[in-house]
């Protein structure tokens, strides 16, 4: 996602799916300066792994917080890790 050069502190939160679960955002994966690159922890309770990872996506930018509801492609990572 493209966000402003002075975005910081992201997270992401999931929307619930009966397929799996996000875990806590565990770490920032360097991007270019005008994106957000975060990893995470999916659980898989059924089925196939996702492709996409709806929720909302937060950080802070300037003195205001910014909030947007997104719909994120899941990139393969190692087991039960991935980068949205």
């Amino acid at each position: 996602m493209n966000v402003p050069g002075t975005a910081r502190d992201p997270d992401f939160y999931p929307d619930s799916d009966e397929k799996f679960e996000v875990q806590p955002i565990t770490e920032r994966l360097p991007a270019d300066k005008d994106k957000v690159r975060l990893l995470a922890t999916v659980k898989k309770l059924s089925g196939d792994w996702p492709e996409n990872i709806s929720g909302v996506l937060v950080y802070a930018s300037g003195t205001e917080s910014q909030a947007f509801e997104v719909n994120l492609r899941v990139e393969p990572g190692a087991t039960g890790t991935t980068a949205v």
